[in-house]
Order: C-alpha cells, then structure tokens, then sequence
C-alpha cells in the first residue's frame, strides 16, 4: 500500500520544508521500512517533538528524495 496520504500533515511544516508533499510515498524513516500509514506512525513511536528523523520517500513524479528534519511538537 501507499505509505503517504497523511504523512504530509502527519510531519506537519518540517515535512513540507524538506520538500514532502501530498501524494509523495515515504519508504523509511531511519532506515525503518514504512509500507503502510499504520507503520509511519510505528516508525515514530518512542521519538520526541524535536527529536530529528531521516526520511526517504518517492515523489510523485517517482524520483527518490531523502531528509532529516526535526520532528513537530504534537502527536503523531
């Protein structure tokens, strides 16, 4: 399944700094597989507001992108 739809609006203003937008597919966020929404937000679990996360993800457009960002204050 497409790991995407939310997860723009999940990471909030550092997802979209770092060029993520909707549609785009995350891959794996530090090196951890996400193959679903659901494992996004396993993927997250135990990291802090703050806490800095490398992401991998295709574009619509299916070039593959990567960045680290600081993840938003706020649940998951």
């Amino acid at each position: 399944g497409r790991a995407a739809g939310d997860s723009a609006v999940m990471l909030g203003a550092p997802g979209a700094a770092a060029g993520l937008r909707a549609g785009d597919t995350i891959t794996t966020v530090d090196g951890v597989a996400v193959d679903h929404p659901d494992a996004l937000s396993a993927a997250l679990t135990g990291d802090r507001p703050r806490d800095r996360v490398t992401l991998t993800w295709t574009d619509t457009a299916g070039a593959s992108r990567s960045a680290t960002i600081t993840l938003p204050a706020g649940p998951a």
